[in-house]
């Protein structure tokens, strides 16, 4: 440039948008009007500055806010869940979260994604555990229908057993019955012919017949009962028991053992046989019978 110039601001402008003659920044010693003017920031541009740093302000405060919330989310997805209700309800969450969302959402579709997962296992879990309680359920009731049973066939058993035993025992009395009466019916036969037998003997008969008891044996009341019921008279019953008493008592001496003289051809040590062997007479009643057999 040949000529000199310089820049001079105007001094008293109150805007330089607002007045066409306002000064101007001008090329000093040109008289034309050319020049570059610098003016002042316009207040919409200043408006829209701050409104843009307070947007971003808060855009970084909502960021910090929902990250701090992805993150206590995260947080409990990591935890896991155990009961189908709560994965169920994580997966509810995931999907509301994802439905919110409506910018750089990959966080909220691997939440999502991990919550699936974690029910998934949570209704595997409660598949199998329900197929184990049933299971079980089924054992306890199969052990329970076979302990009834068993302890059925037990009583069962058991009254088979005790019905086996009750017509034993009653077998077993017919006989004794059956056998008892056999033997009171040969006793009472027995003791018809012995009576038969004293009733033909008379009152001096029978007298003898106590006599040689005694000469025996002390054991006579057998005897005497059945020589008292041999005869009618009741003169001779008394007279017969008195006797017994007298001679059971030791009041009337026994009679001696009758014994035959020696004969001449044997020596006198040795007595007669034939002589102290009593008659033929019935035998003493007896004290038991034999019972039948079965």
């Amino acid at each position: 440039m040949s000529d000199r110039a310089a820049l001079v601001l105007v001094r008293g402008a109150i805007d330089p948008i607002e007045a066409a003659d306002a000064p101007r920044w001008r090329r000093r010693g040109s008289g034309s009007m050319r020049g570059l003017a610098v003016a002042e920031p316009s207040r919409p541009r200043r408006i829209w500055a701050l409104g843009l740093a307070a947007t971003c302000a808060c855009l970084a405060a909502l960021g910090v806010a929902f990250g701090t919330r992805n993150s206590s989310f995260s947080l409990e997805l990591s935890a896991g869940c155990e009961e189908l209700s709560a994965c169920s309800r994580l997966e509810a969450e995931a999907e509301r979260r994802l439905l919110d969302c409506w910018l750089v959402c990959r966080r909220e579709v691997m939440d999502l994604q991990r919550a699936r997962m974690l029910r998934y296992r949570a209704e595997e879990r409660s598949l199998v555990r329900d197929h184990y309680e049933k299971r079980d359920a089924a054992e306890r009731a199969e052990a329970l229908a076979t302990a009834k049973r068993q302890q059925g066939e037990r009583e069962r058993e058991d009254a088979a057993r005790e019905r086996a035993s009750g017509l034993e025992h009653e077998r077993r009395m017919e006989l004794e019955r059956l056998r008892q009466e056999h033997a009171d019916r040969v006793t009472e036969r027995e003791r018809t012919r012995r009576l038969e037998y004293l009733r033909l003997l008379g009152p001096q008969g029978r007298e003898q017949r106590l006599r040689r008891c005694h000469e025996k044996t002390a054991m006579c009341e057998p005897l005497i009962v059945d020589l008292v019921e041999s005869t009618t008279d009741k003169a001779e019953r008394r007279a017969l028991a008195e006797l017994h008493e007298r001679l059971a008592s030791g009041l009337e001496p026994r009679p001696a053992a009758r014994r035959a003289p020696p004969s001449a051809g044997r020596p006198a040590s040795q007595p007669d046989q034939a002589a102290e062997r009593p008659p033929l007479e019935p035998a003493e009643p007896a004290t038991a019978s034999a019972a039948p057999t079965s």
